[in-house]
């Protein structure tokens, strides 16, 4: 196959020189040929050389240049090292190191951007997560779509409702799944309503569903989605990871394989996907000894009076909606987190923990507010305070752990410092997790 590129490839129009190879190779042909430098042929056959090797090494750069990359796995206790492979069987992740339980990780990280997507639609799955389609079918209650991963077949039991739309329609995000019967959310003379019943196909160009007794067909420019209906049962499928696609799509499933080629997830309990490892971007390990804060939830949330904002906490984004970065002036440097809490001021979070031995984290304030606020925070287990600190937006973020094996309710308080004001008290509570000991 290589040497059926080269043979192809219009060699005589490259124009491309790489001195720190070339040279040897210029030399070679100076030495190997007698013919005088000015000869055509002679110049015909160093640009032939050189075009060779600008080709050799564009293949290596594609086909073999991430040979030698390194994959990153990062454990519950924030330590990470680098593999040259991985793979996971029977729960248990197999590195170049050796076998280690997978529940001693929270993330494995291909080093693979997630860039945009060209998807037409949108696949909501059983247990958590989404893939997006670029053609998506179905026949006789099988979804066939396309996307980076290639063809994926689902079951429509593990497929929760279809978007087909960009834009939000209220009608068909404020509607629940019923046990019984499809919906169907399709424009019928300028204005989208909901058809129940039972969805009997999709094509490129029309979608069909049976209503009452009848077969209907509408076409496919006009649905805006679709809602499955659903077993709750379902929902409670053991989930072990979020496997994340170079194109942003997210799979919440068990993750039940891992090898040099693919990724084997199981979604809802009942649908087996195989994904190329070449498309997979990361996997984030739902680990039974690690619960992010943020995923938890407060089991109860208030708010000082007095407050110039009153804003509800954010879920993995800053109180502002944007993302959580935290920025360490003494370095100049900035890191986004993925998961957390965004709070202000006046806030004060409570959470239950259910068998937990350590609350890990990083607090400071969002590096949006560019420098400015002022406040003291608290972590406090069943009213005795476990951690405590002034936070400025000039401050470095500070690192948070402390243990609560025999502590039933962590409290999280966020008080006005002595400006008394809540403006910029953008406070980022980054990666806030309870962690069980290794057994």
């Amino acid at each position: 196959m290589i040497w059926s590129i080269i043979k192809d490839a219009d060699l005589s129009s490259a124009s491309f020189f790489l001195p720190c190879r070339l040279h040897s190779v210029t030399q070679l042909a100076n030495e190997s040929f007698v013919r005088p430098r000015k000869d055509p042929s002679f110049e015909m056959i160093l640009r032939k050389l050189k075009a060779l090797c600008f080709t050799l090494l564009g293949m290596w750069i594609v086909f073999g240049g991430n040979a030698d990359a390194q994959i990153q796995l990062i454990r519950i206790d924030g330590s990470s090292s680098n593999s040259a492979s991985v793979q996971v069987e029977d729960e248990m992740v197999v590195t170049t190191d050796g076998k280690v339980d997978i529940n001693e990780y929270r993330m494995i990280d291909f080093g693979r951007a997630i860039g945009s997507s060209d998807a037409k639609a949108s696949v909501s799955l059983v247990g958590g997560g989404q893939l997006g389609a670029t053609s998506l079918v179905l026949q006789e209650e099988v979804f066939v779509l396309q996307n980076v991963a290639g063809e994926i077949k689902l079951g429509v039991e593990a497929v929760k409702q279809i978007k087909f739309k960009k834009e939000s329609l209220p009608l068909y995000d404020n509607a629940k799944p019923k046990e019984d019967l499809d919906q169907l959310f399709v424009k019928i003379k300028g204005n989208y309503q909901t058809v129940p019943g039972i969805v009997d196909s999709i094509s490129d160009t029309l979608v069909k569903i049976l209503y009452e007794e009848d077969v209907i067909e509408f076409k496919l420019e006009d649905v805006f989605g679709l809602i499955l209906a659903q077993d709750a049962e379902r929902e409670k499928a053991e989930i072990n990871g979020v496997v994340y696609l170079t194109e942003g799509s997210e799979i919440s499933c068990l993750v039940n394989g891992v090898s040099n080629e693919t990724v084997t997830a199981v979604v809802g309990g009942i649908a087996d996907i195989e994904v190329p490892v070449s498309v997979v971007s990361k996997i984030e390990i739902r680990s039974n000894r690690l619960v992010f804060l943020s995923d938890l939830g407060p089991k109860d949330s208030s708010q000082l009076e007095g407050s110039v904002f009153k804003r509800k906490w954010q879920k993995d984004q800053n109180i502002t909606g944007g993302p959580l970065v935290l920025r360490d002036r003494s370095v100049k440097k900035s890191r986004t987190y993925q998961k957390g809490l965004g709070t202000k001021s006046g806030m004060t979070l409570v959470f239950d923990n259910d068998g937990f031995d350590r609350f890990v984290g990083v607090v400071g304030i969002d590096a949006s507010t560019n420098g400015n606020g002022l406040c003291y925070v608290k972590v406090v287990g069943d009213g005795e305070t476990l951690f405590s600190a002034d936070l400025s937006g000039v401050d470095p973020p500070k690192p948070i752990d402390v243990e609560i094996s025999d502590i039933d309710e962590i409290e999280l308080t966020i008080e006005f410092g002595k400006d008394f004001l809540d403006l910029s008290d953008h406070v980022n509570w980054c990666d806030a997790r309870f962690v069980k000991k290794s057994e």
